[in-house]
């Protein structure tokens, strides 16, 4: 066999495996542009999604939120003031830690009748006193007068917990869609190892 003939021959066998690694990269090249159009489309309903959050959370409180807070904070206040109650039941003399309910009766009379509301109705006080006494009168008294001021935004508040509900689908959206991306990312990730290791 001549030169020409090896050579000619050579190129046969070379064509083929050239051809066939040629195919290798375009699909490698193929697969790899299709994971990144997938990682740009998640990035964007991701993204979607947190102006979607960030729409929720700053939505306007509704009426009744409103009235949930205040009540609850009413009851945190008169449940301080019954602690404060509890706590002031010892005596009222100087150097004398002792309880009412361990008290002589002759010395209790003697050193706390009279003094028996002083640690309790102060001014810096009574506004927890009149929450630990009348909490819903309270509060209903707080609403009516709201209710009667300045409207408040109605028709399109939505309650703290549809918006919880709609965050929290929210949230779990966004983390479906994080881990499909960074299953791609991983994709991504192995096609350029293998193509190291070759």
């Amino acid at each position: 066999m001549s030169n020409v003939d090896q050579r000619q021959e050579g190129l046969s066998i070379q064509t083929p495996v050239t051809d066939l690694a040629k195919s290798a990269l375009d699909a490698i090249k193929t697969s790899r542009e299709r994971i990144d159009t997938e990682i740009e489309i998640l990035t964007g309903k991701i993204s979607e999604l947190e102006k979607s959050k960030a729409t929720e959370r700053s939505g306007v409180l509704s009426l009744d939120d409103y009235s949930n807070f205040l009540l609850e904070e009413i009851k945190k206040r008169g449940a301080n003031y019954g602690n404060l109650w509890l706590n002031s039941r010892r005596s009222s003399q100087p150097g004398r830690d002792q309880q009412h309910n361990t008290m002589r009766w002759p010395s209790f009379v003697e050193s706390e009748v009279g003094n028996l509301l002083n640690a309790v109705l102060k001014p810096d006080v009574t506004s927890d006193a009149l929450c630990f006494l009348f909490p819903e009168v309270m509060h209903e008294r707080l609403m009516d007068y709201l209710r009667k001021g300045p409207k408040w935004a109605r028709g399109e508040d939505v309650g703290i917990d549809k918006r919880r509900d709609a965050l929290k689908a929210i949230e779990e959206q966004i983390d479906t869609l994080n881990e499909q991306r960074a299953d791609l990312f991983r994709q991504l990730n192995d096609i350029k190892e293998a193509l190291k290791t070759r």
